[in-house]
């Protein structure tokens, strides 16, 4: 018994051991073609400068990494401690499939170095691997709730690009660019992006510049900003995420490419164009499908017209609406059904509980493809409707709304389907 007891003592001591490993002091470097990244130990092994062809593209005026705020401004990770410290559970380095003992200045130099790390960041599981080559920088992050998380924020991919460029440009999925010139006036960019594929940043005096794309972008990802600060030009994205992350939830795999560009000052967005091209030629966006179909399994509504859950948008007195997020084919036709039913205590008004198909434009402006469902019976029986959808010359990324509004009755929806017609 005592034997077993000591045993037992000593897993449970190396699991402890095991479970927050030991930050290093100090700086390394990874390097490979005309990239190099410095290291931080004291940020948690979390990229601290970028640099390309030896120019420092990306500073140490701020932290990278991945950051997690539960509640406002209670940020965990990286050099961030006000809502915890973040805890790194394992890492390795490798250069050209060689394992490397991390020792703090040195430049670890091959044809490729790979960084990975997993680390806790308050509920969060977080893990992130990091390849160098001589073709560029690609990062890969995903992540685990370990317990139900609240989150506030989670920016998964941040940079702290220098102050010293001047003009930057984005990619949309339908092709469409934007550009502009920075003022490092403290002022937000991008913050009415919709979708986003890539962005790119220049500095013409040194005639260098880097562009980060989305290897693993889908539709209605999340949200990006680039802050316009005196002492750097960084770029935030953080992922459509719910406000409490539930237990056991695994995210898919969030990936950037960091290419640099070299061009003469008025090609630059030429150069930029031509790189994006290529790289979607590599990774290509997800196909949207022809047919789309909600089962709402995964929803809080109960008693369902088919399986055992749907969704439920419950009155509140005043506003309710719940959204769908789909993503349709240009020059379409679609046709759209599904199961209502209403309780005979929503609004009188058939404005008020509706169904209704639309989208923000990158300008804000709202375009409705479509409604319905506003005269359905409201006996609590279920109810069939059908609505033809017609897409522009524009690729559609919106939602489905469903309304109940100035009412404590209930409306549910189930067997979603919208199928694309000849």
């Amino acid at each position: 018994m005592k034997i077993y007891s000591f045993l037992t003592i000593l897993f449970v001591c190396c699991v402890t051991v095991c479970a927050d490993v030991v930050p290093l002091k100090g700086i390394f470097t990874i390097s490979a073609g005309d990239y190099k990244l410095d290291i931080s130990g004291e940020q948690k092994l979390c990229i601290t400068k970028i640099f390309y062809k030896g120019y420092p593209i990306g500073m140490n005026t701020g932290f990278y990494g991945s950051i997690l705020a539960p509640v406002k401004s209670q940020f965990v990770g990286a050099g961030h401690t006000e809502g915890g410290e973040e805890k790194i559970v394992s890492v390795e380095l490798s250069v050209d499939g060689k394992k490397q003992d991390i020792v703090a200045d040195i430049d670890f130099k091959g044809q490729t170095v790979k960084l990975t790390k997993t680390s806790i960041l308050d509920k969060l599981q977080v893990s992130v691997e990091l390849a160098i080559t001589d073709d560029g920088i690609r990062i890969d992050k995903k992540f685990e709730a370990l317990d139900d998380q609240s989150v506030f924020s989670f920016y998964i991919f941040q940079f702290c690009w220098t102050n010293q460029t001047e003009n930057w440009m984005v990619g949309r999925p339908d092709g469409t660019t934007q550009s502009g010139v920075f003022q490092s006036n403290n002022s937000w960019l991008l913050l009415k992006e919709r979708e986003l594929l890539w962005y790119a940043l220049f500095d013409p005096k040194v005639q260098k510049g880097i562009m980060g794309y989305f290897a693993s972008y889908y539709p209605r990802q999340g949200q990006y900003m680039l802050w316009d600060k005196k002492v750097y030009h960084k770029f935030y994205f953080w992922p459509n995420l719910p406000k409490v992350i539930k237990k056991g939830t695994k995210s898919r795999i969030y990936t950037m490419i960091l290419k640099g560009l070299s061009a003469k000052s008025e090609e630059w967005e030429k150069a930029a164009n031509a790189s994006a091209a290529a790289l979607a030629e590599k990774y290509s966006q997800p196909s949207m499908s022809d047919n789309l179909h909600f089962d709402f399994e995964n929803a809080a509504g109960t008693d369902a017209f088919n399986g055992e859950k749907c969704l439920l948008v419950q009155g509140n007195g005043s506003f309710r609406c719940e959204k769908v997020p789909v993503s349709l084919q240009k020059n379409s036709t679609y046709k759209m059904s599904f199961v209502i039913r209403k309780t005979p205590d929503v609004s009188s008004r058939g404005s008020d509980h509706f169904v209704l198909v639309g989208r923000y434009d990158e300008n804000r402006k709202f375009h409705i493809l479509g409604t319905c469902a506003s005269n359905t019976p409201k006996d609590n029986k279920w109810h069939s409707v059908t609505l033809q959808l017609q897409t522009s010359e524009n690729t559609f990324n919106g939602n489905v709304y469903i309304y109940n509004k100035n009412s404590n009755g209930s409306v549910w929806l189930d067997e979603l389907d919208i199928e694309k017609t000849e």
